[in-house]
């Protein structure tokens, strides 16, 4: 029997290694192979986390945003409604029933329009100095036949938060105060108001401002007949006559006007419109004006088809009209309604004087200094690129 002694002392049979040094046990292959891939996957998670917390801060600001213009538009859309509410209704809410009242304009659900979609409660805020109607009083207001004199700060608005509730001093109503009215309406978006004491998170308020102004237009009426014209409001059959005359009045946009003899027969029914008169400063609105003259209702007061020359009660009602529209805003060089008609009316008389003095030449150059003066204020008062003062 022959005895191999292996020179390196290990016993005879396989070697564990294989060629190139590997292990040649396959089970010990498939072990090193799972402890490699697991230490790769806890780099990757490591990785991973890294990049999530990286991305975190700008994933929340990313949802803020979305959050803020989401609500943005809600507050617009609830705005709307509530345009479109007092217009179609002829009424301007109280704040006991705003919410329910622009609910159902926009047919929402009550709490869509109180509650934001993150839970928290909006705040629908009146002017404390809101006066509206004849006689004007604080909302709420139903159009009646009187209309409602000029509102004074006829604003509302409507605040929500993004995540923390709001102060405690900003409730549905009537604002605690014109100054807390005044700081929401006049703060900058995300920033809080200067003096402001409420509290909370300046970054999450926002705020809808809503002014009414524009929905009331004036309306002038006249009456230059023997017997008293009447009028009526929104198609109903209760026709009033005029309370005074001239009768003015400011009423919404879209009322139904309707125009009746002194019986009571109804001669034409119009729309009362938004007509904005062009102006550098803040917007005016031209009067419609209406006479009843010689049983007739009509635009002018000269507005006739006979050709006839018109008498001093013409001018005198055309005068009345021009003189019950809105005042001049231009204001340019305190040109104004009277400032002008007392220049036609020195024009006159100076060419009266010149008429009845066998119109002597010396006597022209006061007619002519006059007529310039005259033409100078009618210029000045109807030029629309003017700057107000």
């Amino acid at each position: 029997m022959n005895i191999h002694s292996p020179s390196n002392g290990l016993p005879d049979g396989p070697s564990p290694l294989g060629a190139g040094g590997s292990p040649a046990d396959p089970g010990m292959r498939s072990s090193n192979r799972r402890a490699f891939t697991l230490l790769e996957l806890m780099g990757t998670l490591v990785v991973i986390t890294f990049l999530l917390l990286a991305l975190v801060p700008a994933l929340f600001r990313e949802g803020e945003r979305l959050a803020r213009s989401a609500e943005t538009k809600t507050l617009r859309a609830i705005a709307d409604g509530l345009l479109d509410y007092v217009q179609t209704a002829r009424r301007v809410p109280g704040t006991n029933t705003v919410v329910a009242d622009v609910a159902r304009q926009l047919g929402w659900l009550p709490q869509a329009v109180s509650t934001t979609a993150r839970g928290q409660a909006r705040a629908f805020l009146v002017d404390p100095a809101f006066r509206v109607g004849s006689p004007a009083a604080a909302p709420p207001f139903v159009q009646g036949t009187n209309g409602s004199v000029l509102p004074v700060r006829p604003r509302m608005m409507v605040v929500s938060t993004l995540s923390m509730p709001l102060p405690t001093n900003i409730t549905v109503g009537a604002a605690s105060s014109t100054n807390l009215f005044e700081q929401l309406w006049s703060s900058a978006e995300g920033v809080s108001p200067d003096g402001w004491a409420g509290g909370g998170n300046w970054e999450d308020y926002l705020i809808q401002r809503i002014n009414l102004e524009a929905l009331f237009i004036p309306l002038v009426l006249n009456n230059n007949s023997a017997t008293m014209g009447r009028y009526s409001v929104d198609g109903t059959n209760t026709h009033v006559a005029l309370p005074s005359n001239p009768f003015g009045a400011y009423f919404l946009v879209g009322t139904a006007l309707g125009l009746h003899d002194s019986a009571g027969g109804l001669q034409a029914r119009l729309i009362i419109q938004d007509t904005p008169q062009v102006t550098n400063s803040a917007p005016s609105f031209i009067s419609q004006s209406y006479v009843f003259e010689k049983g007739v209702w009509r635009g002018k007061i000269f507005m006739t088809t006979d050709g006839q020359k018109h008498n001093g009660v013409d001018l005198q009602s055309a005068y009345e009209i021009f003189m019950s529209g809105p005042a001049n805003v231009y204001k340019v060089g305190s040109v104004t309604q009277s400032t002008v008609t007392q220049k036609m009316y020195d024009f006159m008389s100076n060419y009266v004087v010149w008429a009845n003095a066998g119109f002597p030449g010396g006597g022209k150059a006061a007619v002519t200094a006059s007529q310039q003066a005259m033409a100078s204020q009618v210029s000045t008062y109807c030029n629309k690129k003017a700057s107000a003062n």
